[in-house]
């Protein structure tokens, strides 16, 4: 134990260093979960001193030197940073190991296509969108195919993954709500709605990123931790209720704006569609919290890409067509196959709504802090569990600005660094950026590509995934998060 005493205040601390009890914080998963993990004491125990007492830089230097020899003692490999000087562009883009690159490049991408989908639906309720669906399926592919890019060229994490992510999306899904009621109300075209809408979420997008990096660049990152637990909690919590009722509405077609809406559930004639929805998202909550691997395979990708395809196994088996489920709503509607840049011609400036879209400054300005704190927990998250390798919070924070910058100047959504695919491929092996490359250039090539992977997708399949996102995330911040909290 050191008794501390400053110069400056007369203050005195009592610092305890244990190596059994490491000092801890948050982390969070896939989908905005924050969980206790241990981090190196010297950056808490450190701002327990006034910033101006010389005895602060003394201490730090001291913690993190015993932190650095005792992590080393364990791990010899910490050695090795993960942002040591480059090869050439070759070995920047193969790394080590290239074949475990591209083996988990796969999975990911997997696992990240059938999410891209659910979270499309979240933003434009099929409704009102159904006749664009496809195009902004692949909007948002292109858009995550964006944010990986600049992941793979910004981050120093050679076994980053960046795509949109669920944290900002009921900011822009009730702008995009609140367009669609004043379209209802003064009589806006269809065209006139869907360009507001594209251009809302692509300008709100790109000073999201503005306001990243600028809090980058100022260094100001550190101070998100000043932000109470409980109200990031409660917030997250109703993203998880906002996911549930969304994978519903794109199970049984319904339109469920409000508590009172979901009395239309209790219909009988969708006894068949909410039971195979149930089905699907007990499945996947297996895969997610007890089946990790099948004798080596991890389980989510693998149920992933199963579960269409047992769908349309059994509407064989029952002889039953694909048109007639279209026409009952177990399959999305049928939309003509379009290329993906033609949905940058309803980027038209001439059908924007631009007093419409002012109008919901403030929740833009609720989007920019909820991203920040969610992209801030990303990186913290990792860096407690990438052990005595520092990261470069500010760094970080840079690259999630600026991919978001791109990602709006191209039309996009709001994204981070997938913290749960982030970390399980470092703890993998991965040491490659062919596993980012994989995924950014399979969904560009999904983009680019006359294909409408919607018409293979039963919507309760996509409704469960939402299912899977709303119930981890309440688990996690209504449950999970209560020990961290202090007691009343």
């Amino acid at each position: 134990a050191f008794h501390l005493i400053d110069s400056e205040t007369g203050l005195e601390t009592r610092l305890a260093m244990q190596k059994t009890a490491p000092v801890m914080s948050l982390r969070r998963s896939s989908t905005g979960i924050a969980l206790p993990s241990p981090i190196s004491p010297a950056p808490v125990l450190t701002r327990l001193i006034s910033p101006g007492s010389p005895r602060r830089n003394e201490l730090k230097k001291a913690l993190l030197t015993e932190s650095s020899d005792r992590d080393l003692s364990v791990n010899p490999s910490a050695e090795m940073p993960m942002n040591a000087p480059k090869k050439g562009i070759w070995h920047f883009a193969v790394g080590e190991d290239p074949g475990r690159g591209i083996a988990f490049g796969i999975v990911n991408f997997v696992v990240c296509v059938p999410a891209l989908v659910s979270y499309t639906h979240i933003v434009f309720p099929p409704s009102q969108f159904g006749n664009v669906m496809p195009l902004l399926v692949k909007l948002y592919f292109f858009s995550s195919g964006v944010h990986q890019v600049m992941f793979l060229a910004l981050s120093t994490l050679p076994f980053a993954i960046g795509q949109i992510q669920d944290v900002g999306l009921i900011f822009l899904a009730g702008m995009v709500r609140n367009l669609i009621k004043w379209a209802e109300e003064d009589g806006w075209t269809e065209e006139e709605l869907i360009a507001t809408a594209l251009w809302q979420c692509a300008v709100s997008t790109c000073m999201v990123g503005l306001c990243i990096v600028l809090v980058g660049r100022l260094q100001l990152g550190t101070y998100v931790q000043m932000l109470p637990l409980p109200v990031v909690a409660g917030y997250l919590a109703y993203i998880g209720y906002f996911c549930i009722v969304a994978g519903l509405a794109s199970a049984t077609d319904l339109d469920l704006t409000n508590p009172l809406s979901l009395l239309q559930l209790l219909d009988p004639k969708l006894g068949w569609k909410l039971g195979l929805l149930v089905l699907m998202t007990s499945v996947l909550l297996v895969a997610r919290f007890k089946v990790d691997t099948i004798q080596g395979i991890p389980t989510m990708p693998l149920v992933l890409a199963i579960q269409p395809a047992i769908f349309f196994a059994a509407l064989w088996w029952f002889n039953i067509s694909s048109e007639d489920c279209r026409a009952t709503g177990w399959l999305p509607p049928p939309v003509p196959a379009s290329h993906g840049p033609a949905i940058f011609s309803y980027f038209d400036p001439s059908k924007v709504k631009w007093d419409s879209m002012v109008s919901q400054w403030s929740n833009i300005v609720g989007l920019a802090i909820v991203v920040f704190f969610g992209s801030a927990l990303d990186v913290a998250a990792i860096q407690a569990e990438m052990g005595s390798h520092q990261l470069d919070f500010d760094a970080e924070l840079n690259t999630i600005g600026w991919g978001n910058i791109i990602s709006g100047l191209t039309g996009g959504a709001t994204g981070s660094y997938i913290f749960s695919q982030t970390i399980f491929s470092a703890k993998v092996g991965v040491r490659s950026r062919l596993n980012g490359i994989i995924v950014g250039v399979g969904e560009l090539v999904l983009f680019f590509a006359d294909v409408d992977l919607l018409r293979v997708l039963p919507n309760a399949y996509i409704g469960a995934i939402m299912c899977l996102f709303g119930i981890d995330i309440m688990l996690d911040w209504m449950v999970h998060s209560r020990p961290l909290m202090a007691s009343a």
